[in-house]
């Protein structure tokens, strides 16, 4: 797991506005043509600064192997070299995955008819092959048990497999995707946390409103936050659904979007088990030039 697209950025924003990496690459090459007493510029600031450059150093490789945690990832559905394949990762990040994971995979038709779709393996993804009438791509993948322990290390291993353990969730990821524009109307598929376009987002455009309503145990679920475009700004909500799971998404860009959104309930009573966390995106990819 690697650090997260804000972690990193502010990371990196640090050494910068801290000016270090701009003195490491950029050493002043002149002085004043005062003779400078052995006490004066450059010495006593070049020690300073080293001390001070290692200290931020150090805060920016912290920041930027932090791990992440395991709910925090998600799948979604991608065309990758004229295939569509499930990506798992978090924010812009495109992790390799075990494809034993993927736990189900299908498509559905104009009608809403349901189909399975064959799953082929490759060096880096799972590729999904859909019949030519496929409308939609519905895909669930079970990320296990994660366990933390003591050191603030995950561990893809259940509690009682991972000495030292503190804390242990189970993580079920899901995804739509959406590849037909004909398609007028959308209902819930009943997997246990999903997002619904209330109109085909393909019929819109960059900067354009999209209705959605999320489903959790195949209910209206409120109060959920969502992601508007989760790859590139996996960090910030866009809304919080309403009493009627609800929320309205600005479309973010004019070619791929993922809009994703999570939940995660409390495990009482289970010496095994902590939390179980759910994640679920909702992708589809609009033309490059309006039509």
């Amino acid at each position: 797991m690697t650090a997260s697209p804000r972690i990193a950025g502010t990371a990196i924003k640090i050494c910068f506005q801290s000016g270090t990496i701009n003195r490491a690459l950029n050493p002043p090459t002149s002085y004043s043509s005062k003779k400078p007493s052995p006490f004066s510029y450059p010495f006593p600031i070049l020690f300073k600064d080293l001390f001070r450059m290692k200290r931020i150093l150090l805060t920016c490789l912290t920041l930027l192997i932090l791990p992440v945690n395991a709910s925090a990832h998600g799948i979604w559905i991608t065309e990758r070299f004229g295939n569509q394949a499930i990506v798992y990762g978090h924010g812009a990040s495109d992790d390799y995955y075990d494809f034993e994971k993927i736990s189900e995979a299908h498509s559905l038709d104009q009608e809403g008819t349901k189909s399975p779709v064959t799953i082929k393996k490759t060096a880096a993804h799972a590729t999904l092959k859909p019949l030519k009438n496929t409308a939609v791509l519905i895909a669930t993948f079970d990320n296990g048990y994660w366990s933390k322990t003591k050191d603030g290390k995950w561990h893809n291993t259940a509690k009682s497999e991972t000495p030292g353990a503190v804390f242990t969730g189970h993580y079920s990821k899901f995804t739509t995707s959406i590849l037909d524009k004909t398609v007028a109307a959308f209902t819930p598929s009943g997997m246990k946390l999903e997002i619904v376009p209330l109109i085909n987002p393909l019929t819109l455009h960059q900067g354009e409103s999209l209705p959605i309503q999320v489903y959790y145990n195949e209910k209206p679920a409120e109060g959920l936050k969502v992601i508007g475009e989760y790859t590139t700004d996996g960090e910030t909500t866009s809304g919080t659904t309403d009493g009627q799971g609800k929320a309205t998404v600005t479309i973010r860009n004019q070619g791929l979007n993922v809009i994703a959104v999570s939940h995660t309930s409390s495990i009482d009573n289970n010496p095994e088990l902590d939390e179980e966390g759910y994640f679920s995106t909702l992708s589809f990819s609009l033309d490059h030039s309006h039509d």
